[in-house]
């Protein structure tokens, strides 16, 4: 089975992770995205309009041994 190497996560900003992208648009004459960000502190989920520049995607590798081998178990 194959394993991936590394995680990618989309974020809004520092400590802001995005679990959802709902619609594309523009706003303004820029273009825009509609997120749903994750539960922090307590505080439920946020839905929100943001900028796609100020989004972005985070990879984190896994380091786990024999990841992305095949016949790995």
């Amino acid at each position: 089975m194959n394993r991936p190497s590394s995680v990618s996560t989309l974020t809004a900003g520092p400590g802001e992770r995005v679990l959802e992208v709902l619609d594309f648009h523009v706003c303004a004459d820029e273009l825009c995205a509609t997120v749903v960000l994750e539960p922090i502190d307590g505080c439920p989920a946020l839905e929100c309009c943001i900028p796609v520049e100020q989004l972005h995607v985070d990879t984190v590798s896994s380091h786990v041994p024999g990841a992305g081998k095949r016949g790995a178990a």
